[in-house]
């Protein structure tokens, strides 16, 4: 399985309220995710759920930072065709 360190920067990664994302979709207790994620035992099966769960919640996390950057990059290193003058000025109502 993985490592009590490899546990701990899993939950160092994961969004706001992921106890309760995983316990949404997993049906497993908000006391039981939090008791994995501190250290303490839980059973096998309800570990094996929690990080399958976590690990897709850290890849949305990624995928979604990843498609925002290019986003960002599109519209910063092109800002003509989202209404800026090409010389940065704002056009003006006359």
């Amino acid at each position: 399985m993985f490592s009590k360190d490899e546990i701990a920067r899993i939950k160092e990664e994961l969004p706001i309220r992921a106890a309760y994302i995983i316990h949404e979709k997993t049906n497993i207790s908000r006391p039981t995710i939090y008791k994995f994620f501190n250290g303490g035992n839980v059973r096998p099966y309800y570990a094996s759920e929690i990080l399958a769960c976590a690990l897709e919640l850290l890849e949305e996390k990624k995928n979604t930072l990843g498609s925002l950057r290019k986003k960002y990059n599109i519209i910063m290193e092109d800002p003509a065709p989202y209404g800026k003058e090409e010389s940065g000025d704002i056009p003006q109502n006359e």
